[in-house]
């Protein structure tokens, strides 16, 4: 959250591809309460639990739309819309430019773009909580709206002790 505040802030966030791409989100609060979840049914029953040795996604129910959330957050923390908007293919060569960039340069920091990022924010990709439910009985404790007020409202009070 920081960064997306921070580059909205700088006039620096675009929206990459055509913003109709879907996400599953996930809470704090809720993947806590899935890594318990599987540690209790560990303990229960051991190396023959059905999650013992697999691996989940935990996730949010519902996936958004990630363009039209950002924006509900950027309004919702007090920052200014997003106003330009790239292609998904551009994004991914600039992403592959900084990167040959940030490897071969004595760059500081981060690349501001990367291959990886330009397809988080252009692709879907959704995950089913379906096994996590059956395998070790988790719940989502703290949904979506919740979540996202929860995460404004933390936000800007971070903001305000600063």
């Amino acid at each position: 959250m920081p960064r997306l505040v921070e580059r909205a802030e700088a006039g620096k966030l675009a929206v990459v591809g055509p913003a109709t791409n879907r996400v599953s989100l996930t809470y704090v609060v809720n993947a806590a309460a899935a890594h318990v979840d599987a540690a209790l049914a560990l303990a229960a029953g051991g190396a023959s639990a059905a999650c013992a040795g697999r691996a989940y996604f935990v996730n949010q129910r519902d996936p958004v739309f990630l363009w039209e959330w950002i924006a509900r957050v950027l309004t919702g923390v007090g920052a200014p819309p997003i106003r330009r908007k790239v292609s998904a293919r551009t994004a991914y060569v600039a992403g592959a430019l900084c990167e040959a960039a940030w490897s071969v340069l004595p760059l500081r920091g981060e690349p501001p773009m990367t291959r990886f990022v330009a397809q988080q924010l252009a692709l879907d990709h959704t995950y089913d909580l379906a096994p996590a439910e059956r395998d070790f009985g988790y719940r989502e404790r703290v949904p979506l709206e919740e979540a996202t007020q929860r995460t404004i409202e933390a936000f800007r009070a971070s903001r305000a002790e600063a």
